[in-house]
């Protein structure tokens, strides 16, 4: 007889980021420890921001068929709350830039 397996869901959860060269915040979706290999961001976030590429990746998702996405450097920093300033230093993430088309739900 096979156990059966219960699935645990959970909330998506977002943040709030400021990245270099964007005018505005961009809000990002945490990976609470998942095992996201790498970060992906929206082409329209980059487009006309004249980021180099530093190489290609080949991103396979679960609906559809691989798209091949390129790499770019992008600093980003936590947005602060109202009222609050944050000091912290940016962080240079290498990020894939890929046609991202679902939104927050």
């Amino acid at each position: 007889m096979r156990k059966k397996q219960t699935v645990c869901l959970s909330e998506l959860q977002y943040v709030n980021l400021t990245v270099k060269g964007h005018e505005g915040g961009a809000t990002a979706l945490k990976d609470p420890g998942l095992g996201a290999k790498i970060s992906l961001v929206k082409s329209n976030l980059v487009r006309d921001k004249n980021l180099p590429p530093v190489g290609s990746v080949l991103i396979r998702s679960f609906l559809g068929e691989p798209v091949q996405a390129e790499l770019v450097a992008m600093c980003i920093k936590p947005a602060p709350e109202a009222g609050f300033e944050y000091i912290g230093p940016p962080l240079n993430v290498i990020c894939a830039v890929a046609p991202l088309t679902i939104e927050r739900i």
